[in-house]
């Protein structure tokens, strides 16, 4: 289930902290935090229908990327 939810932070950045701290237990999860990861989908499930819109002004502005190297 944490593996699941480890791709949501891109787009529910609201969240990124608790997805983060619970998959810290991953490899010896308890009880706690199975009920954490609950109450994570039992969260979302109540904002489903709040959702994070990226608009462009163009074609352009979409494939725009910025890249940094050192």
């Amino acid at each position: 289930m944490v593996g699941a939810l480890q791709y949501l932070p891109m787009t529910r950045p609201d969240i990124a902290y608790a997805i983060h701290v619970v998959s810290q237990f991953m490899h010896a999860p308890r009880i706690s935090h199975l009920n954490a990861i609950k109450h994570i989908f039992r969260y979302l499930q109540s904002i489903a229908d709040h959702d994070l819109y990226f608009k462009a002004t163009s074609w352009l502005d979409l494939m725009v990327t910025f890249c940094d190297f050192d």
